[in-house]
């Protein structure tokens, strides 16, 4: 979020926002995707879009972020985990998609998985206090106690902590240290 409100501060681009025809074509079907999504009537229809896009421009990660997403509000984990670890590698969408990558396989009750996108995330440096947050809840997720109790404490020994709200910061006073 910072990188991208950085490069936008200096009137820089992350990539051409579309230097081919094919590439602007893509951007239209993926906003005509995201538009069609929300009705669950529409939502095959909307994913061919999705996967049309994707033909036209296979590098684009946002779009890659938004078959993710979709694959996860289908419950096809799978998939979106192997979207996320895909997008992982992008610079600009690494904390996003190990984030999402951990919760997906939390959802799929497959920990080995979870913890090894939340191991990954814990290396992010500088860890945000909402990533602190995250990676705390992911461990305890996934019953790994000591690990969630560790990034527990450290939220709570920040100055940040103010900027949970009431109701979480009662969960992090009355579930720290519990599985």
């Amino acid at each position: 979020e910072d990188k991208l409100l950085a490069l936008i501060e200096n009137g820089e681009t992350l990539y051409p926002i579309a230097a081919t025809p094919a590439q602007g074509f893509a951007e239209l079907l993926a906003d005509l995707s995201a538009a069609l999504h929300m009705s669950r009537r529409q939502a095959r229809f909307s994913l061919s879009l999705l996967r049309t896009a994707l033909y036209l421009a296979p590098d684009n990660i946002f779009l890659k972020l938004q078959l993710a997403e979709s694959k996860l509000a289908e419950g096809a984990y799978s998939a979106a985990i192997d979207l996320y670890e895909d997008i992982a590698e992008a610079p600009l969408l690494h904390e996003t998609a190990l984030l999402q990558g951990a919760r997906s396989a939390v959802i799929a009750e497959r920990p080995d998985e979870a913890r090894r996108f939340t191991d990954t995330l814990a290396q992010v440096t500088p860890l945000t206090p909402f990533l602190i947050a995250e990676i705390a809840t992911l461990y305890r997720s996934i019953e790994s106690c000591e690990e969630a109790l560790s990034y527990y404490n450290r939220l709570l020994r920040s100055n940040n902590i103010e900027m949970f709200s009431t109701e979480r910061q009662a969960e992090l006073h009355f579930s720290r240290g519990t599985c």
